[in-house]
Parts: C-alpha cells; structure tokens; sequence
C-alpha cells in the first residue's frame, strides 16, 4: 500500500493506492502535483494483505439465490470499467457460471456506493453490463460459460464490506 497525502482534497486526508510489488524488483511511483504550483507531499509505504477474491484467478464463486459479503479494504486496481469513470479504486471479483440460458440480475444490497462491470472473460475489454447507482445489472447468460462481476468503490479510499447476489426469475 502506498499512501500519500494530497492538499487537493483536504490539508488532512490521504489517498491510499495498492499495487502488486515483486520481491527484488523495483517499483517506480510517480508523483505528480495537479494543480500549477508544486506543494509538498509525504509518501509512506507499508505491505498489506489484498482480500482473497481480489483477482480473477481468485474470484468468489456466487450461487444462485445466495448472497456473498467480503471486503473490498486493500483491494488492488486490477480491472476497470469499460464507460464508468474509473474511481481507480481496489476491485474485487466474483465469478458465476449459469447452469440453464436464461435472464440474470447481480445486485450489491449492502448500503456500500460502489460501482460494478460483468464481463465474459477476465481482460476483456467489452462489459456485459456496468452499474453506477442503483446497483443492479440484468442481462441474458449462457449455460456453462463462466461471467465476472467487478466491484469496488466509486471513490478513493473507500474501505468495507460489499454484499453481492445473482438472482434469475
């Protein structure tokens, strides 16, 4: 986890970022003032602990009618929306494979403001469907072919549970 403090949002605040590190292999931050005039910054490095569904390789299998809570604190940015604006904040991914072709809804029912995509594969870069507010999308699936649903927070900083379910009428 990166952190650094940004005037621009307050005198006070921070905006943490995680990212992938290898270790023995550099990484490179690169900071940049958003505004004409320099104005100071601190920038602390600490190692954190992502949530288990936090890639694609690692997705939070939903069932059918069930609801699945987790959190998205220390999430890394690792996918983006493919018409949302990208908040740059951590994701998290589930997957869900249909067993019959047919009508599905994911919804995210805590009171978290998140923004969510479904996509057909990890990578890709068409979304079946992407949500701001309210939290829901509807789309016709395929039996047996696998669907990933992103989440994370439509703001910076945003940690906390999020609980997400896949209905079908």
């Amino acid at each position: 986890s990166c952190t650094s403090a940004d005037p621009a949002w307050s005198s006070s605040s921070t905006l943490p970022f995680n990212f992938r590190g290898t270790v023995g292999a550099p990484v490179f931050v690169h900071v940049d003032d958003d505004v004409v005039a320099a104005s100071p910054f601190s920038i602390a490095v600490s190692p954190v602990t992502a949530p288990p569904n936090d890639t694609c390789a690692t997705a939070t299998a939903l069932s059918l009618a069930a609801s699945s809570t987790v959190s998205l604190t220390n999430a890394v940015h690792d996918d983006r929306p493919c018409t949302l604006y990208d908040s740059l904040a951590g994701d998290v991914v589930f997957s869900f494979t249909p067993s019959v072709t047919g009508p599905y809804s994911f919804a995210e029912t805590s009171s978290a403001n998140v923004d969510m995509w479904l996509k057909s594969s990890c990578g890709a870069t068409t979304c079946l469907g992407e949500v701001g507010d309210p939290e829901v999308i509807s789309t016709t699936l395929t039996a047996g072919q696998t669907y990933y649903l992103f989440v994370e927070f439509n703001y910076p900083g945003g940690t906390g549970n999020v609980t997400v379910s896949v209905t079908s009428p």
